[in-house]
């Protein structure tokens, strides 16, 4: 306790440990008494050797005295915040997730996130903040360290939930008067542009340079659409009028450093006359109707109104490479990646990025997308990255958001889980002000899923939640779906009722959604949502409904998603006493993904892939061993080991099972062992003979003897 109060608890708070000059003091609260500097300070010499005494001690409380006195008074390098951490995960693990030691937990992995960029460090600040929440909600260090973590993170809706919620509790502190502003959320962007005209070159300006990309499709969208109806039904004036007004936004967006592509489209129409006009107006009409379709989902419309686009004589050259570039995103979107990739590539080969990246930006976006379903991971790193670079100077700042969305999804992909969540951050924080934009949605679902795997399920709660508000947001009812339906599998376990909630709102949203891919898609997410909730009452339907959705996403080559139903349909399969069913379900899955690991080239890569597959693993080795299989349960751990200690993909320093046991005149003893929830299995392999032995641990007691 002397300890704790020579070092002021709170890390955020505390002096020198954030990069603000003058922090606020925290509210009056036992745990936030500063250390008395007067005439009867502690000799430092003093303090030092005790807290390492107390770091010795096994302790909770002293270790978690020891971190804040190295936190405190410890040295300025960046190394000090790795010291501190480690002894809070220590004191966090020991003491039970007491909510005082999970929140200067939080604090330390939060300043240390800021300070090395670190992504998953963030995550893990937000896992250990909700966490102690969860603990104490009274608790005010931990409300406020929860949302300081949240709007760092940019998940703004649930910084300012959480901010009222400690307002509620605290009105009249520093800390109350700094988290004001987060209560009451963010300034968002209009989703419509203000009234202007080709005359008002200032409005013009202002309105352009808000965001290149919402004025680029303003000027196409809108303006050219207008110009196209006025002049089918043969009002000159009126087309003359829009046709001035995109140009004049078209040329606003050249002056200011953006895509010229409106500009090249606003002249042709300017230009068309007679039937070259009317054929124009009629190729624009199907362009932004295809593009209308596409934004809402329904992609089989799209494609027929971009291919009659396409099909109309006077149709400019841009307006075609366009029409080609969100043809070819249609085609990768309903599983056709081969033939969208061709069209994409010579979107790629043919356009100018200097003078079009917007359009560029388009057709590298969706190749990439292209690239990572094909399952080449690295290439599709590198495509989006392109894309990333075209939009450097575009000024899109939304289309910024969704590229940065793109190279987070193929970083976790591909295993980089620390760069993936540092992306993904970065993206939350170019789309802060569109919060209805569904990239918005994107980023937060995929943030959502790698935090999760990575044994974060408050973190990933947290990112979800915001994820449905997000969803709810771009108006499009299927993202609300597959928000609600990944928030459902989130809380499957933990809240039932909570899951059975989400998975209703989202069938009643399935139900009345026109029929296309993202349906598909999204009713084959709702049945493997279902299968999850169902398992505890009816396996033979929870059996049923894993099975359609294995079905579906292996047409699609979704592998994770493939593994993540045959384990639901094994684990189905178990509870109706099906054995041998269960068993081929769970071989296959692992199967699946140590093939697909196999093609990975970082060890990160395929270890993130593999603990996806985990519970399955974990299922098919009890179901081995319930069946007397203990060799069989001993070669599975061991082929999935190899993968991530091989030397070199493909050779791994042992074959699986079979060499495990040693030969030779050394006669040596190979140990084996993993641990499966709270127990430890372990095989002894000597000579030619195995010995098993199942040992029954307590979890916490485990963690306090590692």
């Amino acid at each position: 306790a002397d300890l704790r109060r020579l070092a002021s608890t709170n890390a955020v708070a505390a002096d020198g440990i954030r990069l603000s000059v003058d922090p606020p003091d925290p509210p009056r609260h036992p745990r936030h008494l500063r250390a008395d500097r007067g005439s009867d300070a502690p000799d430092p010499l003093d303090v030092a050797a005790r807290a390492a005494a107390a770091a010795r001690s096994g302790d909770p409380d002293g270790v978690h005295a020891a971190a804040l006195v190295d936190l405190r008074w410890g040295d300025s390098s960046v190394a000090r915040f790795g010291r501190v951490i480690a002894l809070l995960e220590t004191a966090a693990r020991t003491s039970d997730g007491l909510a005082p030691v999970l929140a200067d937990l939080a604090a330390a992995r939060l300043v240390y996130a800021e300070r090395t960029l670190d992504g998953r460090a963030l995550a893990g600040a937000l896992d250990a903040a909700a966490r102690a929440v969860a603990r104490d909600a009274n608790d005010l260090q931990a409300r406020y360290d929860l949302t300081l973590v949240l709007d760092r993170a940019g998940l703004t809706g649930e910084a300012a939930t959480s901010a009222r919620a400690y307002l509620a509790r605290d009105s009249t502190s520093a800390w109350a008067d700094r988290l004001r502003n987060v209560a009451r959320g963010p300034a968002t962007s209009a989703d419509r542009p203000p009234a202007v005209d080709d005359s008002d070159r200032a409005g013009l300006r202002a309105f352009v340079r808000r965001d290149h990309g919402r004025a680029r499709e303003f000027g196409t969208s809108a303006v050219l659409a207008r110009w196209s109806d006025a002049v089918l039904r043969g009002d000159v004036a009126a087309a003359d009028r829009a046709a001035r007004l995109a140009t004049g936004i078209g040329r606003v967006l050249v002056d200011d450093g953006g895509d010229a592509s409106l500009l090249d489209e606003a002249n042709a129409a300017s230009h068309a006359r007679g039937a070259a006009a009317a054929s124009l107006a009629r190729a624009h009409r199907e362009f932004v109707s295809g593009s209308d379709y596409q934004q809402a989902g329904e992609y089989e419309r799209a494609g027929a109104a971009l291919e009659r686009a396409l099909a109309e004589p006077a149709a400019p050259a841009m307006l075609r490479w366009w029409a080609r570039a969100l043809l070819g995103a249609v085609y990768v979107h309903e599983g056709h990646a081969a033939r969208g990739a061709r069209l994409l590539r010579g979107v790629v080969a043919a356009v100018d990025t200097g003078r079009y990246p917007a359009l560029a930006w388009r057709a590298l976006a969706s190749l990439g997308t292209a690239t990572l379903r094909a399952g080449r991971d690295d290439e599709a790193a590198r495509v989006i990255a392109a894309a990333e670079r075209t939009l450097d100077r575009a000024g899109e700042t939304e289309r910024l958001g969704a590229v940065q969305f793109l190279r987070a999804d193929a970083e976790m992909a591909r295993g980089a889980g620390s760069d993936g969540y540092a992306t993904a951050w970065r993206a939350l924080g170019t789309l802060r002000a569109w919060r209805g934009s569904v990239w918005r949605h994107n980023v937060l679902y995929v943030l959502a899923q790698e935090a999760e795997l990575d044994g974060m399920p408050r973190a990933a709660l947290r990112v979800q939640d915001e994820g449905v508000s997000a969803a709810e947001r771009t108006g499009r009812p299927l993202d609300l779906a597959e928000a609600l339906l990944a928030r459902s599998r989130l809380v499957a376990t933990a809240d039932r009722a909570a899951a059975e909630a989400d998975i209703r709102r989202a069938r009643a949203i399935i139900t009345t959604a026109p029929a296309g891919s993202d349906r598909d898609w999204i009713v084959a997410d709702f049945q493997l949502s279902r299968a999850r909730v169902e398992l505890a009452t009816d396996p033979r339907e929870a059996a049923a409904d894993a099975d359609s959705a294995a079905t579906f996403f292996a047409r699609r080559n979704v592998v994770v998603r493939v593994v993540a139903a045959l384990a639901a349909r094994a684990e189905a399969r178990a509870a109706a006493g099906d054995a041998d069913a269960a068993l081929a379900d769970l071989t296959t899955a692992i199967r699946l993904t140590t093939t697909r690991a196999e093609h990975l080239r970082e060890t990160r890569a395929r270890s993130v892939l593999l603990n996806a597959a985990r519970p399955a693993l974990d299922r098919l080795v009890l179901l081995r061993l319930g069946r007397g299989e203990r060799d069989a349960a001993l070669g599975d751990v061991e082929h999935v080991r190899a993968l991530l200690v091989a030397s070199d993909i493909g050779r791994p320093p042992y074959p699986a099972h079979a060499a495990v046991r040693p030969a030779g005149p050394k006669r040596e003893t190979a140990i084996v062992l993993t641990r499966i929830a709270d127990t430890i299995l372990t095989w002894v392999v000597r000579d030619t003979a195995a010995q098993f032995a199942r040992t029954v641990v307590r979890a916490g007691a485990l963690d306090r003897i590692v």
